[in-house]
């Protein structure tokens, strides 16, 4: 089935009074993002961006922080999941943690929000950088130090963008106690966005541009 998709009016769901965001009851209404979806001509409303749309290719991304302990592993985490067959995604940094370990406000917060998190390791980007690593074809850098670095030279001259988003580890970001609800809330938004585009608009050539106006939206 072909189809055309508008998405307007994206924002948060409501959060319900007095619930605090991240608790497990309520966390997936607050969400979700609201949007107008047009289907073949068919105006239908409603809260997810979650689209069953099948596609030949599987499009692998990759996303990029310096430590690979939080933003990247929510968005690794979250497009694996909301994505189906259409994407596959995976993370890494420049520096990562030492042992591997995810920041365990990382891990708290997907699992409240529903994600799986089965598997999440922080790693070097230098892993996807062989010949015998996966082929990319979206490479995404997820904070400003990261998309200001040289990167490897990635196999394959996938598309590339940056998304930016604050580091919920980051000394400022202590003092809000839902820093990392609301860093993957923010993510979420622009994995939704990247998850409703139509096959048409995954082809190399236009993924970039797609990647990168998501980033700045």
């Amino acid at each position: 089935m072909s189809a055309t998709v508008s998405i307007t009016n994206l924002r948060p769901g409501p959060r319900p009074p007095g619930m605090l965001p991240g608790r497990k009851t309520g966390a997936h209404r607050y969400a979700r993002c609201h949007a107008q979806v047009i289907v073949e001509g068919v105006n239908r409303s409603g809260p997810s961006l979650r689209f069953a749309m099948t596609s030949s290719h599987t499009t692998n991304v990759l996303f990029i922080c310096n430590s690979n302990a939080a933003r990247s592993l929510m968005a690794e985490a979250l497009l694996n999941q909301l994505a189906g067959e259409r994407f596959h995604a995976y993370s890494a940094g420049s520096t990562p943690a030492p042992d591997g370990q995810p920041d365990p406000r990382t891990l708290k917060v997907l699992q409240e929000g529903g994600i799986a998190t089965e598997g999440l390791r922080s790693k070097s980007w230098g892993e996807f950088a062989s010949a015998s690593a996966p082929s990319m074809d979206l490479i995404v850098t997820l904070c400003d130090e990261a998309a200001g670095e040289t990167c490897p030279v990635w196999p394959g001259r996938p598309a590339t963008a940056h998304w930016s988003h604050p580091d919920p580890r980051a000394l400022d970001a202590q003092r809000d106690p839902d820093a990392f609800v609301h860093a993957m809330y923010a993510i979420r938004r622009h994995i939704d966005l990247l998850v409703a585009l139509p096959d048409a608009r995954i082809e190399h050539l236009v993924l970039e541009s797609e990647a990168a106006r998501i980033g700045k939206s």
